[in-house]
């Protein structure tokens, strides 16, 4: 762990600010084109495996961080990624969005806040988010909000689930903020075993024997041959003639779906992510309820027959027995300390992560389409800017 925290303080990280436009004329399906072009600038991770790069030099997997940060009603947004990253990123994103603007912050914004909080003057609550199945099942993406069509951009303005974080954010007063972090790390099947176990659930859902191989050719004269050779029992042909329908064809519309939902999840490029919420509250304007703008919005990708979001026991900021306050102010403080150092929920220990793909993560976290009357007072730009026409002279 110490080599790992030693190679960590060598990298130097900057802070893109995202400068965002009144309204973009983008769906947000340009924004999963974006992370698969941040899946490929990062994709260093290979090699991590070598015993001296992990163990001897700490080397550890690359990972970025989007943050959406709120002081007060006023939120921004922000990129944590790694200086030799800088250009790369912002090129992923002017090919997207040109209209967007990036301000390079050198300073950690998470330096407002002393070390020892929870403290008299401020205190918090923090939680990190898990999905409550198998990772494999995909939460609802901006695919199941409308209707995939170019002449529906104004649909997606109005159901865009980050208008709804905004909204939420801009009713905090101004001795109240509220951080949200997504950290992601770029896999592939070397490091992740993801599409291995989809595939086994896949073939779970529909009942389907991996040993059996056997062509619907090769059934059909088994089929054949043995109803000529053996008796000719009525319900033994019955039973036969049910083994001949593929698995696939006795599920319903909706289990086809979600078969069809897990396919398309991955087969699409990977992240290793965890996503955590930290609310903070001077002396008496703390208000606990306040964690409800946070979790009513990850509500809005959950289906129950598919994925959905909740809080990670082991690190929420809440205690019921034994030793209440002080373990209470115990877990608030890591918490904190884990976004300060953007590790993952269990660190030093494995877990507390999950796979998202490009998809997923771009429903999160995208920049929005409109932005709404409340959220108006966030970072934007006032000028639209477009590229130059073909036709001008030389």
């Amino acid at each position: 762990m110490w080599r790992q925290e030693a190679y960590e303080k060598k990298r130097k990280y900057m802070f893109l600010e995202m400068i965002i436009p009144r309204a973009i004329e983008k769906p947000i399906s340009s924004m999963e084109h974006v992370m698969s072009n941040m899946w490929s600038i990062h994709s260093s991770i290979q090699g991590i495996k070598n015993f001296k790069k992990k163990w001897i030099i700490g080397k550890r997997m690359e990972y970025f961080c989007f943050e959406v940060v709120s002081d007060g009603p006023v939120p921004r947004f922000f990129i944590r990624v790694s200086r030799d990253h800088v250009d790369t990123t912002k090129a992923a994103f002017y090919a997207q969005y040109p209209g967007i603007e990036f301000r390079e912050v050198r300073e950690d914004y998470t330096a407002e806040m002393a070390w020892d909080v929870p403290e008299k003057d401020w205190n918090l609550y923090g939680l990190d988010e898990v999905l409550s199945k198998d990772d494999c099942y995909p939460i609802k993406t901006y695919t199941q909000f409308f209707e995939m069509k170019p002449e529906n951009i104004k649909d997606e303005k109005r159901i865009d689930p980050v208008n709804t974080l905004l909204e939420s954010l801009g009713q905090l007063r101004a001795d109240e903020k509220i951080w949200l972090q997504i950290r992601m790390a770029p896999v592939s099947k070397k490091e992740s075993d993801h599409v291995k176990r989809g595939h086994e659930l896949i073939n779970k859902l529909v009942n389907r024997k991996v040993e059996e191989k056997k062509s619907t050719i090769f059934n059909i004269l088994n089929f054949l041959g043995d109803s000529i050779f053996s008796s000719s029992n009525p319900n033994e042909t019955k039973k036969e003639n049910r083994e001949l329908i593929p698995p696939e064809m006795k599920l319903t519309p909706r289990e086809r779906e979600i078969v069809s939902l897990i396919e398309n999840k991955i087969g699409k490029n990977a992240f290793q992510t965890n996503i955590r919420a930290i609310y903070f509250g001077r002396g008496k304007v703390f208000n606990p309820s306040r964690k409800n703008l946070i979790e009513s919005y990850f509500s809005s990708f959950s289906t129950p027959d598919q994925n959905e979001f909740g809080k990670m026991r082991a690190t929420k900021t809440k205690i019921l027995h034994f030793i209440v306050k002080r373990r209470l102010k115990m877990r608030k403080r890591k918490i904190f300390r884990m976004y300060i150092m953007r590790e993952t929920p269990l660190y030093p220990k494995k877990g507390g992560t999950f796979i998202l793909n490009t998809e997923e993560l771009a429903t999160i976290f995208h920049p929005p389409i409109e932005l709404s009357k409340t959220s108006i007072r966030t970072h934007i730009t006032e000028v639209h800017k477009s590229s130059a026409p073909l036709n001008l002279p030389y």
